[in-house]
């Protein structure tokens, strides 16, 4: 019997970030002796290999991260029957618009989302007889540069959204008319009074205090908080971080808070595949989001490197990494602890060890790319002859 093989649906992506998630697990299937097949919906001649494979036999899954979403509608004709893994990165407020469009036309398609609350709200904005599963980030395990050889002893890689500041984006809702703005402004302020608070919860019992929830109403209420919160959190954390002396940052739309010096240095916009690069040279890196977000990409990114990813306090850091793998930390109190931390290499070089231990144990692509098949071959979609993973 052939080998499994996997289709790797790939799409436009702000700075090729989601292309390069994508390359990891594709790397991640190839460790369980999983064959993979490159697809870009923009060229006909790949969509004419993966109809062809599917046809034959020789595709037995079709798995999307985050992009080709609208694609995969458009070729539902000779796509409804294919088995589809659709791994999520966002929450579902923003993709339900483009999944509520593809999974009626689906014949049983699995979606993931990287937190636990976010899977439980996907019961609000989703078809109802979607099955959704829970499925973190994950890492490449490469090999790390020594420790001394680190030359970068605080790391920020991100961008400032849109470039505008971030009240000017929270001043932009009164373009949706008085009413969704009061909604807006009601739920981040909920949002800022308890950093626990996610946008969705703040947003559902806006909503029902209000009346009746309309999820269009919902979804963008979600998302245009959502996007405030993380912009404000960032802002506020690299104005807190500018005098501190090795920070540095790399990222578009930060010439307002770079024009004001300090010591730290500022870099300018960088791609995606510049990344594992800048995470081997670093000590210590950033995750600069706000604390109901349970999993993203940077944490394991920093771990994987042999990096401290420093981070607000979430359940998911707490739980998966704890204290001895990570430094958390508060805007608050963000200079001081980055100061703390850079003056400490010792303390900092064993937290980077433990840390990368973590995503070698359960958070490498490969075990994400078992687990897809795993479940996959329990729906009867994927054949079980692939090889064990590797880490």
């Amino acid at each position: 019997m052939n080998r499994t093989t996997v289709a790797l649906i790939r799409g436009a992506a702000a700075h090729g970030n989601v292309n390069r998630l994508i390359d990891g697990l594709g790397r991640g299937f190839a460790a369980c002796g999983t064959g993979t097949l490159d697809v870009d919906p923009a060229d006909r001649r790949s969509l004419a290999a993966l109809q062809n494979g599917l046809a034959s036999g020789a595709v037995d899954l079709v798995v999307a991260m985050n992009v080709g979403l609208d694609a995969l509608h458009l070729n539902r004709a000779w796509l409804n029957e294919a088995a589809l893994f659709l791994y999520m990165l966002d929450h579902p407020a923003v993709v339900a618009p483009a999944l509520n469009r593809l999974v009626p036309a689906m014949t049983s398609p699995v979606a993931s989302f990287p937190t636990e609350t976010q899977v439980g709200f996907a019961r609000h904005v989703l078809p109802a007889d979607l099955t959704v599963r829970w499925l973190p980030h994950a890492a490449d395990l490469r090999p790390v540069r020594p420790w001394d050889r680190k030359d970068i002893p605080l790391l920020f890689v991100g961008n400032a959204g849109d470039g505008r500041l971030p009240e000017a984006i929270r001043d932009g809702w009164r373009r949706h008319g008085q009413r969704l703005a009061d909604t807006l402004n009601r739920v981040a302020d909920a949002c800022l009074a308890d950093p626990v608070t996610s946008p969705d919860v703040a947003a559902l019992r806006v909503l029902a205090a209000q009346g009746e929830i309309h999820p269009v109403e919902l979804c963008l209420t979600i998302a245009e908080v959502d996007r405030y919160v993380r912009e404000r959190l960032r802002h506020q954390a690299l104005q807190r971080l500018a005098d501190v002396e090795g920070l540095h940052v790399f990222g578009a739309g930060w010439q307002a808070l770079a024009a004001n010096n300090g010591k730290a240095c500022w870099h300018g916009p960088v791609d995606a595949g510049a990344l594992p690069a800048l995470l081997d040279r670093a000590r210590i890196v950033l995750n600069l989001v706000p604390a109901y977000y349970d999993s993203h990409e940077r944490l394991f990114d920093a771990a994987a490197a042999g990096a401290v990813p420093m981070t607000p306090a979430t359940a998911f850091a707490e739980h998966i990494f704890g204290s001895a793998a990570v430094t958390f930390t508060s805007v608050e109190t963000i200079a001081e602890t980055a100061q703390s931390a850079i003056a400490d290499p010792e303390d900092m070089a064993s937290r980077g060890e433990n840390a990368r231990a973590v995503v070698a144990g359960e958070h490498t692509w490969a075990q994400r790319a078992r687990t897809i098949l795993d479940w996959m071959a329990d729906r009867g979609a994927v054949r079980t002859d692939g090889g064990a993973p590797s880490g």
